[in-house]
Formats: C-alpha cells, structure tokens, sequence
C-alpha cells in the first residue's frame, strides 16, 4: 500500500470484460443473509431487456438512501460465472442528477434488482464511467465478494467478445486510477472506469509540503487519491461518531487514525455475521492486511467536473480490515489491530506557544513494509503543521526524534536522534529524521530473519522564524599536514553576522600516511557522493540492532565534516620500500549552527633541503627549502621564537623562484642568534591550495671553558676543575668532567651548573695519577643552547 517495496498497481486493460480462466467453484461458500440472484441467473433475466433496480447509499449524514438504477448487460463468456466479470449497469434519479454521476465514496453500495419474488442482491457499486456524466457504472458480482470470505482472487484474461448493451457496444473496459490518460481509449468505445473509493488525506491542506509530499507518495506505490477541492468534514462528532454496520452504510478503511487520517471511504454490501464486505473493489489492494474499519459520516456529495466525492470524516474505530482483494474488502467487527503511536510536540521558541499531535498506524503495516517512513514523518508533521498558521515556516528548529522498536524475541530498542536544522521549510525538514529512521529500520525485511516492530515514534521540537544557520566558504591547514594532529580551519559565513567565523577542527594523522593530497569541509547534506555498493563485496545482513546503533550515532545538520584525502599524485611510487597509504581521514566537529556548503583546498608540502644544526654561539643560520603544490607565485616568511619567549617575530620574506616543477626557497645570513631558536617557515594560501608551515629548529652551542687550580702537581696531590658556561641560564643543566684515556674519554664525575655572576659553574676536586693528565668539561646542554665541550686541559703529576 503504502511502502517502498512493489504494490501491485490497480490497472487492469481488458479486452471487453475481464473474466477468471477457472469457473467459479460449485462448493459452498459464505453468503450474505439477504436473498441473492446468482450471476448466471441474472445474465438469464437480462436476455428478456434490462432489470430495474436499485443502490443503497448514504449521501448525508449516517441515512441509507436508494437511488434508482437499470442493470443492462453482463459479458457472454458461457454458462459459468466469472469471478472478473462486471455488471453493467445506469443509474438515474435527483441525487445522479444532481451530481452529474456516481460519485467517489459509493462503492460497495449493495444493487439490488427487483423480481417478481421480491428484491434480490446481484452485486456492488465499484467502478463508474470516467467520461461519462450519466450514471454509467459497473458493479462487482456479489459472488467475487462472498468469496473473499473463504478465498482470494485470482488473476484476469480478456474476453474473446465485446458486449452489447442498450445503450451500444463496450468494446473494451479499460481499470484505471489515472482514466484522464485514456481519453482517445473513451472516444473509440472504451469503458473508461476509475475505482469509487473516495480515498483522503485529512488533517492538512493540500497546499502543504508535506501533503504533496505524502500524496506523491502514495499515488507512485498505486493508491489513487481524491482530487479534494474541500476539506474532510468535521460533521458527526468526528471519532465519537458511531451507527451499525450495515448494507447501504458508509465505512472507512484507515491506514492512519487521529490528527492526520489516510484512508478511503466507501459502502458496505453486506454483513454476515461479524464479517463486513464493502467497497467492491481493492481499498489498497494489499491482501492480507491490518486496516482500521471505522465508521463514515457524510457531509455531502462535492460537485465536479472532474470527479464528484463524498465528503467524509471518520468515526468510531469498529473493527479490522483484514482482506483488500480486487473484488472487495473484508472486515472483522469488534477486532483490534496493534498500534504504533506517533506523537509530536511543537514549542515556538519566541512565544512559547505549544501544540501536540497524536497519530495512529495499525503496526502491521510498518512491519511488513507497507507503510514506510513517509507515513511517519507526514504524522510528527502535525504537531509543527498545527502551530504556525502558515504554508512553511522558514527558520531553524531543535529536534529529538525518538523511536522504540522491539525484535519480536524479546529485545527491544530505543532510537534518539537529536538535530539542529535550518530550512526555507522547517516543520517539513525536521519530519526527516523520522522517515529516515524507518526506513533505515525497515531495511532488515529484506532478509527475513527478523519481526520489526515500530512500537512508537515521537518528535519533540522548538521552532523558530530565526535563521541560525551558517555556510561553509574556505577551509585551510594553516600548518600544512604532518602525521599526527593537524590544525584545520573552516571558514563560515554565519546568517546575521558579518565577521566571517572560523571552525576550527583537530584532524589527526596517523603514521605511514601520504602527506600530500587534498582537505575538504562539508555540511551533511552537500558535497558529499552517493553511496555506492561493490558487487564483488560480500553482502552484511543488516539486523536491528545495528540499525539501531547507526541510527544513534547519526550527527546532526550543525556538523562539519573535514576529510583529508592523501595522495601519491607526483611522486615516483618506485622509489617507496612502502607506498604511503592513501586512506581517507575524516573529522567530525558539531557546530552551534546548522551548517551548509562545501570547500576544499590541496594541501602545499614545505620540504627543508638544508639548515642550520648546531651553530656556534652568535653565528648566521640558514634555511634551504622547496614548495610542492602550489605552481604560481606566492611568499615564503620565516619567523622566529627564541627558547624560553612566546614572542615570535617576523625575520624574513622572499620569493621563491620555480626550478624543475618546484618552487625553492632560500635564507642565507638569517641574524645571529645567541639562544635556542625555532623558525617558522609559512607559505601563503594560492588559489586552490592551503598554506603551509614547517618548523626548523637551531641549537646554537654555549661557550664552555675549564680552568684547572694548578697545571703541575705532585703524586697524591687533588687539583681543582672548575667548569663555566655562559650565559647562566645554563644554571641547573649538567656539566661532565672527563680525562682521557688512550683515545678514549672516561667521565670522572657529573655536576650541576649554578649560577655565578653571568655564568654558570660547577668544580670538581680531582687526584690524578702520576703521568700527563688531560681532561675537559662537556656541557650537556638545555633549554636556552645546545651542548658543547672545552678546550682540553692538561696537568702533570710528578
């Protein structure tokens, strides 16, 4: 009916009048109470002339009326009923006059035909004459009805021959919900005829997105609906509206119940027992269903050129529709269908004005896939639809979207999905999350395996007229991308503000990955690719819980998602022992607005060639370097930050020049430096690529100097070491006193530096042995210099 998965569209072209290739079987079946006149028995009267008789109907209120009628012709196919065949048959009176024909809604109106022996059932009202403005109709044989309650239908053939009637030849009956195709079909002698369920869409105006939305739904899986040029009635006590199920009496098959209804109304032919036959004609034809069987009250009949309706509302919920078959519908009174409740709650923001919705779908129809997640997001609509007095509502909207289900084997599951939204149609868009939790969900009937039950959905949403949303206009890695984390910003124009934001976001790298390639930052709705499925991948069972799981970690609309995407592009792969991976690495950031749009930049590559190591106290760095990516002229700048300062400053700038696909770079004579120095080398953004930095740092080594007490002393004697390093704030680094031994350098004894005027120094009393003795004090470096060693000093013992 109302699912995704194929329905069986109600188009039926018939060469003449459809019939079974199998006769009707001679075994008993159910029957209605009333007297009948078999389908044969009435072909056999209608050889003396066409039979006056009569429909039962209501066209006001809950009151049976009859108008009057001529049954003309039934097909000659043979002595045997066919279930396919149809009665032919004019209806006359004030109310078709009045009307211009049979209207939508009467359908399984009971036809009687008057005998000598008093007035006997022959069928139901089900189809009328599309291009007719008479009361040409065809009714469904009341045999094809009785055997719904025993039996289903089977499939139609053509006739070999056409039928004549009083009023001509029918050379062809052509079943349709869409008749208006079929114009040239009419003018040729065919009987174009369209279903009389008169099938609604209550509780929204049809100017609404959201009924477009669910209309366009329904008339592409074969439910034809009303052309409404008025709205349901609200007349009869709406719900609480109740009258006995009866033959003439207007009933109502409900796929939805409460503030929105979907359902079609018609007439019941008969009851037997608590089994009700109406409409003469599929309501959905769905088989084997779960459908609300209510009562109907009727307003009136709505006048059109295009197709006369009843205008109906709903009443008491009085059984289940279990059977919509191509001959009718049967219902089973006093049974209850399992329900899933669909409520919604709206709050605007501003005026703190509150309404709420409550929506019931008979749960069979989520289970087995007929109703799909449309039918869910049309009924949390209501709530939004109620509030605001207005076609759409253009604004942004915090929503939770909550949906319980159960497996059927005793687990159950709760889906939250919370989202931050802005739309040009906001009730509309925040309904969304709901047909995609359930038609998320529904994905496990593909495999069989499980019992989906939708046990509840609810939405839960503030609203308002104000526009929160921001768009994406940039994204940059202001340091370029490194393994490990990456910096990466995205720029934002936010609704309102005209300061451009930054977004700023952690992109971290793992090892072995391609360093160049290309960064992207993307809402969840543009710029991204559909998904796609590899026929050669194995195919995963989707289960329940994983939906669920899915479902709960869906990210709301305010997120920006920022993807690197390495690349080999450029390079020799021949000359890797390990090509670099080339995964993509996507980070998620949830903003505080709803975000759109789509950039991305390639990511430039700052290659040092060669720099400086550890230089001399005051000596001239340098820093040799090429660019990859970007190819046009752009600046390179080095900055630089001593040890132990937060103060960067600007050193350099210079162009680099291209030399074989590559823009090189040089800084020769950069300032001498005293200290520990970091540089900073930053290349401009160019169109289509992101700036870069790299860092180079340059130890420069602190002048040590050693001084022996004495250069000459006797055997058994201790000379003094001392050790100076400058500046002092070399003050609590190490200093280790070695000698030398052969060609190698033993440590004597490690000390700490402490300060002493604008040095740093750390003794040692030593007793050498007898011989020439050398030794030297090597500074092991800190924070503000790099490690460096003494001149050798030497002391004779003698």
């Amino acid at each position: 009916m109302l699912g995704k998965r194929s329905v069986a569209r109600l188009l039926l072209i018939v060469a003449a009048v459809a019939a079974l290739t199998m006769a009707f079987a001679s075994a008993a079946l159910a029957a209605p109470t009333v007297p009948i006149m078999t389908f044969n028995d009435l072909r056999t009267a209608l050889g003396s002339g066409p039979l006056d008789g009569y429909m039962a109907t209501v066209v006001q209120g809950s009151d049976i009326a009859t108008i009057p009628l001529k049954v003309l012709a039934v097909p000659k196919t043979g002595d045997a009923y066919d279930e396919g065949s149809l009665i032919t048959f004019d209806a006359t009176g004030s109310v078709i006059a009045q009307y211009g024909g049979i209207v939508a809604g009467m359908s399984g109106s009971p036809v009687y035909v008057k005998t000598a022996s008093g007035d006997k059932l022959v069928g139901a009202v089900s189809y009328g004459d599309y291009f007719t403005l008479g009361g040409r109709g065809l009714a469904t044989p009341i045999e094809a009805m009785s055997k719904i309650e025993t039996d289903h239908a089977t499939d139609v053939v053509p006739m070999s021959a056409p039928v004549i009637t009083s009023s001509g030849v029918i050379n062809k009956i052509i079943i349709a919900p869409d008749p208006q195709d079929y114009s040239a079909e009419a003018a040729a002698g065919a009987f174009v005829a369209k279903p009389l369920g008169s099938v609604f869409i209550g509780g929204m105006k049809p100017t609404s997105t959201m009924y477009k939305a669910l209309a366009q739904d329904l008339t592409a899986h074969g439910v034809s609906l009303v052309n409404i040029e008025a709205p349901l009635s609200s007349g009869g006590s709406g719900p609480l509206f109740s009258t006995e199920m009866t033959a003439g009496a207007s009933v109502a098959a409900l796929a939805a119940r409460g503030d929105m209804i979907v359902g079609g109304a018609g007439t019941v032919t008969y009851v037997n027992g608590n089994n009700v036959l109406a409409f003469g004609h599929p309501a959905y034809w769905s088989g084997a269903t779960s459908l609300y069987m209510a009562n109907a009250w009727i307003e009136s009949v709505w006048p059109s050129s295009y197709e006369a309706y009843k205008v109906w509302d709903a009443g008491a919920v009085n059984g289940v529709i279990t059977q919509d078959r191509r001959s009718g519908v049967l219902g089973k009174l006093g049974a209850v269908a399992n329900e899933t409740t669909i409520t919604a709650t709206a709050t605007d923001r501003e005026s703190h004005a509150t309404t709420s919705s409550t929506v019931y779908i008979p749960r069979q129809l989520f289970s087995n896939g007929m109703a799909d997640g449309s039918m869910a997001a049309a009924a949390v609509y209501m709530a939004g639809y109620n509030l605001y007095d207005q076609s759409l509502l253009a604004g942004s909207a915090y929503t939770t979207t909550t949906v319980d289900v159960a497996d059927g084997k005793g687990s159950s599951y709760e889906v939250v999905i919370p989202n931050h939204i802005d739309s040009p149609d906001t009730v509309y868009d925040a309904s969304m999350d709901s047909e995609m939790a359930i038609d998320d969900l529904q994905s496990v009937l593909q495999w069989g395996n499980e019992d989906l039950r939708i046990l509840s959905v609810r939405l839960e949403g503030t609203y308002s007229a104000k526009h929160e949303r921001a768009t994406i206009v940039g994204v940059e890695a202001p340091n370029g991308v490194k393994i490990g984390a990456n910096r990466v910003n995205v720029q934002a124009i936010v609704y309102g503000q005209e300061a451009t934001q930054t977004i700023a976001t952690t992109l971290t790298v793992p090892a072995g990955t391609a360093l160049g390639g290309t960064i992207s930052a993307t809402s969840l709705d543009t710029g991204s690719s559909d998904d796609q499925t590899d026929s050669e991948a194995p195919v995963a069972r989707t289960t329940i819980a994983g939906e669920v799981k899915d479902l709960n970690n869906s990210l709301p609309q305010s997120t920006v998602a920022v993807t690197f995407q390495p690349s080999l592009s450029g390079q020799d792969s021949s000359s890797f022992t390990k090509p670099p991976s080339t995964t993509p690495i996507t980070a998620n950031t949830v903003t505080q607005w709803p975000i759109t749009g789509y950039a991305e930049t390639d990511v430039t590559q700052i290659n040092i060639l060669d720099a400086s190591g550890s230089i001399s106290f005051g000596d001239w760095p340098y820093i040799v370097g090429e660019i990859d990516g970007p190819s046009d002229p752009t600046t390179v700048t080095v900055y630089a930050t001593q040890a132990g300062s937060s103060v960067e400053t600007l050193i350099d700038t210079t162009q680099p020049t291209l030399s074989d696909g590559s823009l090189e770079f040089e800084f020769f004579d950069l300032p001498p430096i005293y200290t520990n120095t970091t540089y900073r080398v930053h290349v401009d953004a160019t169109p289509g690529n992101s700036g870069a930095d790299t860092y180079v740092t340059v130890g420069v080594k602190a002048p040590v100097s050693l001084r022996t007490s004495a250069g000459h002393i006797k055997p058994g004697r201790t000379v003094g070491l001392t050790a100076s390093v400058y500046p002092n704030t070399a003050a609590g680094g190490t200093v280790v006193f070695e000698r030398l031994s052969g060609k190698k350098w033993l440590k004597l004894a490690s000390k700490t530096l402490a300060v002493s005027g604008s040095y740093a120094k750390a003794s040692y009393s030593w007793k050498p042995g007898k011989g020439t003795q050398k030794v030297r004090a090597r500074y092991l470096g800190g924070t503000y210099n790099a490690a460096n060693t003494s001149g050798t000093k030497a002391v004779l013992v003698k």
